[in-house]
């Protein structure tokens, strides 16, 4: 499209462009980058002022590079022959120019958006299975995979709410694919950085609010209060025909209480604890699965998830209450849940042929883990061990947290490496192990601290007997770990394996 088509429709759509060229310089535009790295040639250029890096310093780079046009949000020098225009917000105006390129195609289907610290990523996947079992073209996006009707490509991109060009872009592919419904992971760095601001969300979700991303959010309540923001988008949005707006949130979340009066055509809560739209009865768990009840006011079927943990019992739910909203049969719902497969990294039962249990799981925060070895602990006839670390660059108050949680709920555990990057790993273990010991968890005894992680795995491996589950936590589906400025390959299940087969435990 035209620049000046392109300034056009964001004017349209409330954001006042300040034209900085004449508008005789009119480009093309065929591709939009906000990285300076990355500019094809005709592209339109957003420079983004940062903490660390102002984007507007590379502005003479991008235009070398081939950017036909530049959005800023300060006057400065432009390039000759580059047409500009200035914006209050380049992020908003990224998303924005981003969607308009791309001829809005979130206008075009019913677009779900699903936020929470947890259970983000599998309730994306059991929705899209449950909405494919009651005949809605669905597809989406999540930090797992990219999901087009029956087809699935793995995100390798390492984000979960991926830059806005990027979305938009397969938001469109989702169109043209002949995708009716779009479900969309949303996290709270997504949000506060406006990189969803223009995807036309129909439906909000929402999965439980934890200890997470304090790092950048600074407290609680901005963090609870950037998720908050999903469901403002979803009111805010263009309608589209015979679609209703519906917030959907688990009932047994304090942390959502504000939802119950938010403005909105439906309503529909999920839970197992207090009274709620969709809930669950008779619920029955085992280490490679989990079975229940679904119950609403207008009927009940029969739930089989291929999934272990209660709290994927939450997960599934928050599917089925998502097409509630959209009038969907439940019964076709809860059987479309059957069918999911297993997830990477996401309570991932490992079978070698080892005479225990090992399960792989990307818990990561106090809660998280909590959830996982609680939910571990009845299903475990023997001794629960854990292999986990923190993150570095990341929030530090987690740490001892963690250490406690893990302190506990495991009779043994291992403090490992979990994507140092430039702090000490061993200054991030010592941190979990000041919660590990005010949990009453003694070093030698109860724990110990082995940096290499593939050391600790092979160690636990070594120690566990029939009946033990062991459980390794935080690294779940990623494939790389980084350490100081490197990326080194990494693979959970695959050093799990290679131990069981050194020590001779593998079938």
């Amino acid at each position: 499209m035209r620049f000046s088509e392109l300034l056009a429709d964001l004017s349209l759509r409330g954001l006042s462009p300040q034209r900085l060229t004449p508008a005789s310089l009119d480009p093309e535009i065929t591709e939009i980058t906000q990285d300076s790295r990355e500019v094809p040639r005709g592209s339109l250029f957003v420079a983004i002022g940062g903490m660390r890096i102002d984007a507007h310093e590379f502005i003479p780079q991008a235009a070398e590079a081939g950017a036909a046009a530049v959005l800023v949000e300060r006057p400065g020098p432009v390039p000759e022959g580059v047409a500009a225009a200035r914006f209050k917000d380049g992020r908003l105006a990224l998303a924005y120019a981003a969607a308009s390129l791309q001829g809005h195609p979130s206008e075009e289907m019913t677009v779900v958006g699903i936020t929470g610290t947890d259970g983000k990523s599998t309730t994306s996947v059991l929705t899209v299975e449950a909405l494919l079992a009651c005949g809605v073209p669905a597809g989406g996006m999540n930090s797992l995979d990219f999901r087009v009707l029956e087809r699935i490509e793995q995100n390798d991109s390492y984000m979960t709410t991926l830059e806005s060009p990027v979305i938009q872009l397969r938001l469109r592919d989702l169109v043209n694919a002949g995708v009716k419904t779009a479900v969309v992971e949303v996290t709270s760095h997504g949000l506060a950085l406006h990189r969803v601001d223009a995807i036309a969300f129909d439906i909000a979700a929402y999965t439980n609010l934890t200890h997470e991303h304090l790092d950048f959010h600074g407290t609680i309540d901005a963090y609870r209060e950037a998720k908050l923001q999903l469901a403002e988008l979803a009111r805010q949005s263009p309608r589209k025909p015979g679609v209703p707006k519906a917030v959907v949130y688990n009932a047994d979340e304090p942390a959502w209480a504000a939802l119950a009066t938010a403005p909105s055509d439906r309503r529909v809560t999920y839970g197992l604890e207090r009274p709620a739209d969709v809930f669950a009865t008779n619920v029955r768990a085992r280490i490679d699965g989990i079975g229940f009840t679904a119950r609403t006011r207008d009927g009940e079927a029969e739930v089989s998830l291929p999934l272990t943990g209660r709290f994927n019992v939450y997960n599934a739910l928050c599917a089925l209450a998502i097409c509630r909203t959209m009038g969907l049969p439940l019964d076709r719902a809860a059987a479309g849940l059957a069918t999911a497969r297993g997830l990477r990294g996401r309570m991932q039962v490992l079978n070698a042929g080892q005479p225990f249990a090992i399960v792989i799981d990307f818990a990561h925060t106090p809660d998280g883990l909590e959830k996982v070895l609680g939910e571990l602990r009845p299903l475990t006839r023997g001794r629960l061990f854990t292999v986990f670390g923190a993150p570095g660059d990341r929030d530090v108050t987690k740490r001892p947290l963690m250490g406690e949680a893990v302190g506990r709920l495991a009779d043994e555990f291992v403090i490992t490496t979990d994507d140092p990057r430039h702090e000490s790993a061993a200054d991030i273990s010592a941190a979990i192990a000041a919660g590990a010991e005010k949990a009453g968890r003694r070093q030698g005894q109860d724990y110990r601290v082995i940096i290499d992680r593939r050391e600790a795995i092979r160690e636990v491996l070594a120690r566990a007997r029939p009946g033990d589950t062991v459980l390794l936590a935080g690294k779940g589906h990623e494939d790389r770990m980084l350490i100081g400025g490197d990326t080194l390959p990494w693979d959970e299940a695959a050093e799990a394996r290679a131990a069981l087969a050194e020590l001779g435990a593998a079938g």
